[in-house]
Order: C-alpha cells, then sequence, then structure tokens
C-alpha cells in the first residue's frame, strides 16, 4: 500500500510541476491563454451536444421502427 501511495503523490507533484512550469514557460498572456482555453471547452461542449442529440435521434427513429413491427428485437426461428 505504501508503494501505490507513493507512486500516487509522484504523479501528483509531477503533475503539478509541469502544469507550473508550462504556465511560466507559455509565450502568451494568462487572459490569452484562459480565453482559448475557454472556446476549445465550448467547442467540446457543443460537440457532445450535438453527438447527444444525433444518437438521441437514432434511439428514437430506431423505436419507431420497432413500435411499426420493421424491426425485430429477437429473431424468431
Amino acid at each position: 500500500m505504501g508503494k501505490i501511495l507513493m507512486f500516487m503523490g509522484g504523479v501528483i507533484a509531477g503533475a503539478i510541476i509541469g502544469g507550473a512550469v508550462t504556465l511560466l514557460l507559455t509565450p502568451q498572456s494568462g487572459d490569452s491563454l484562459r480565453g482559448q482555453a475557454r472556446q476549445r471547452y465550448q467547442v467540446a461542449l457543443d460537440a457532445g451536444r450535438q453527438a447527444a442529440d444525433e444518437r438521441k435521434q437514432q434511439l428514437v427513429n430506431e423505436y419507431e421502427a420497432m413500435k411499426r413491427g420493421e424491426v425485430q428485437i429477437f429473431p424468431k426461428d
């Protein structure tokens, strides 16, 4: 158990140090980085919502087809 805790502590410390070094060596200002991060987050969020809406519509169409008897859940032998 001690080895796992030491490993996790090293991972966390490495992530913190890596993040700090990245922020210090980045040629852009903090406002610019925050704006880019916010924009990327919004794009990812929009893409996720679009994918969810498309999947929802696909499932609704499949459900309606099953109700009409066009698709069988369990094929008859």
